[in-house]
C-alpha cells in the first residue's frame, strides 16, 4: 500500500523539472532567426531533391518507353528472318501469310498488320 507524502517531499514518480534558460530578447529573435533559416534551406534541399526525382522517373520511363520500341522492332525482325530461314527456295507465299510489321499510330502504340507481296 502506498503511503502518501506531503506536498514538496521526493516522490520517485515524480517528473523532473526542465531547466529552464533565460535568455534576453535580442538572443531569443537571433535564436529564431536561425531555426527559420535552418527550416527555409532544409525546405529547398526537399523541393531540389523532388524535382530531380521527377526528372529522373520521366527519364526512366523515356528510356523504357524506347526499349519496348526496340524490342517489339527485333521481334518483328526475328519473325521475318525465321520465315526466310524455313522456307529458302519459295519466300513470297510464306512472307504473305505469316510476315507481321508493326506500324506505329495516332497514339503512338504498334498496331501489327500483314505485309503482303503482290506477285
Amino acid at each position: 500500500m502506498a503511503t502518501p507524502t506531503k506536498k514538496g517531499s521526493q516522490n520517485s514518480k515524480a517528473k523532473p523539472r526542465r531547466a529552464v534558460v533565460k535568455t534576453s530578447v535580442p538572443e531569443q529573435a537571433q535564436t529564431n532567426a536561425e531555426l527559420r533559416q535552418q527550416l527555409a534551406e532544409s525546405l529547398q534541399r526537399e523541393g531540389a531533391t523532388a524535382i530531380e526525382n521527377v526528372r529522373l522517373s520521366n527519364e526512366l520511363q523515356e528510356r523504357n518507353r524506347d526499349l519496348t520500341e526496340a524490342l517489339e522492332q527485333q521481334t518483328a525482325t526475328g519473325e521475318v528472318l525465321r520465315v526466310i530461314a524455313s522456307s529458302p527456295t519459295e519466300l513470297h507465299p510464306e512472307l504473305t501469310h505469316s510476315t507481321r510489321c508493326a506500324v506505329l499510330n495516332e497514339r503512338d502504340e504498334f498496331t501489327p498488320i500483314k505485309i503482303g507481296l503482290s506477285p
